[in-house]
C-alpha cells in the first residue's frame, strides 16, 4: 500500500536532537496534537484537529504530519511527511462549484434548465492547481523553518 504522506527531506546544521525538539515544540505551539510514534520509533506523527486553514499560515493547511530527524557531525536531515486532505477537498469542491455549479444555477434561473458550458470541465483541474500551489507554499515554509531552527542552534 502506498504511503498517504507526501515526503520532503530538508538539511540543516546543528544537533539532531535539538532540531527535533524545536520542531516538535513549534508544532505543538501551532495547535498540532501528537498522534503517536512509528513502529520503529524514528517518526513522530501529528494531526491538526482544526477544520480551519489559511494560506497565510502554511502549517494550518496540513492535515497529518510525520516528522523524522537524523544526523551526525553537525549535519541534520529532517524528513517531513504531510497530507493535504483538507485543502485538496476544499479547493476541488470550491472550484467545481464555481465553474459548474454557479453556471448551472444561473441557467436554471434564466431558462429553466441547467446550462453546462465547456468551462464546467475546468473545475476539478483548477481545484488541483490551487491545491498544488498551496502545497508548494507549505514545502517552502518547511524549508525556511528547518533552516531557521538549525541556524538558531548554531548561534547558541
Amino acid at each position: 500500500m502506498a504511503s498517504k504522506f507526501v515526503y520532503k527531506t530538508y538539511k540543516t546544521k546543528g544537533d539532531a536532537q535539538y532540531v527535533r525538539d524545536e520542531l516538535i515544540y513549534i508544532l505543538l505551539s501551532k495547535g498540532y496534537v501528537k498522534a503517536g510514534n512509528s513502529d520503529s520509533g524514528t517518526a513522530i506523527f501529528f494531526r491538526n484537529p482544526s477544520l480551519f486553514f489559511s494560506s497565510k499560515k502554511p502549517l494550518t493547511c496540513i492535515s497529518q504530519l510525520s516528522l523524522e530527524t537524523a544526523g551526525s557531525g553537525g549535519e541534520v536531515t529532517v524528513r517531513v511527511g504531510m497530507t493535504f486532505t483538507k485543502i485538496r477537498n476544499f479547493t476541488v469542491f470550491l472550484m467545481t462549484f464555481v465553474c459548474a455549479g454557479i453556471p448551472a444555477l444561473l441557467g436554471i434561473l434564466r431558462t429553466g434548465s441547467p446550462d453546462f458550458s465547456p468551462l464546467a470541465g475546468l473545475g476539478i483541474p483548477a481545484g488541483f492547481l490551487v491545491h498544488y500551489a498551496v502545497r508548494g507554499r507549505v514545502f517552502r515554509y518547511w524549508k525556511f523553518l528547518v533552516k531557521k531552527v538549525g541556524e538558531d542552534h548554531g548561534m547558541r
